[in-house]
């Protein structure tokens, strides 16, 4: 899900500016979306990224990675999409939860020992969000650590050690959800 690239070039951007050195590698399933992520890289002029083509659940490397930031595919939510209730079917959040540990299980292997995963969606269903943490917690070697953010607006109907839930209506986004972890 790197494409179209905002996050990406976000990120090399604050790599660039701090003068830290980087290997950057995003992943992006659809073929079709992979050349617009490398066109918004290279519009920014930055270097030393690469991109893989295939499902983050299937990834193979033999890297290992200090940073890992999964912004998994998510139902969604509402707020950014006004016909959200319609299209929407628990068994479809239950699906986009299954996935997004899928892609968890396969990536988290390959955190570096005293590396941290960063886990997000734009969804604020429970589902995807804190079940997959106590999931995550359970299944991957990973343990939730507190996010030190001062986000300037209440977060506090989240437990911190699971992660940040970001309302609308609090956090003047459309909502999403955000979770830090190491290895245990």
């Amino acid at each position: 899900c790197a494409s179209p690239g905002s996050k990406t070039t976000q990120i090399l951007d604050l790599l660039n500016f701090h003068n830290i050195n980087y290997e950057l590698t995003a992943i992006e399933l659809e073929k079709v979306r992979v050349n617009r992520l490398i066109n918004n890289i290279q519009k920014m002029g930055f270097t030393g990224f690469k991109i893989v083509n295939c499902s983050a659940s299937d990834f193979v490397t033999s890297d290992k990675f200090d940073v890992i930031i999964l912004d998994v595919p998510c139902s969604g939510n509402l707020v950014g999409d006004n016909n959200w209730l319609s299209k929407r079917k628990v068994s479809d959040i239950c699906e986009k939860s299954d996935l997004q540990k899928s892609i968890v299980k396969n990536i988290s292997k390959y955190l570096s020992e005293d590396g941290e995963l960063i886990y997000s969606t734009c969804s604020i269903e429970v589902e995807e969000n804190e079940n997959n943490v106590k999931w995550i917690k359970e299944n991957c070697s990973l343990e939730s650590v507190k996010i030190n953010l001062d986000t300037g607006f209440d977060t506090s109907c989240v437990a911190n050690v699971l992660g940040l839930r970001f309302l609308p209506h609090k956090s003047k986004t459309q909502g999403f959800f955000v979770s830090k972890f190491v290895r245990k």
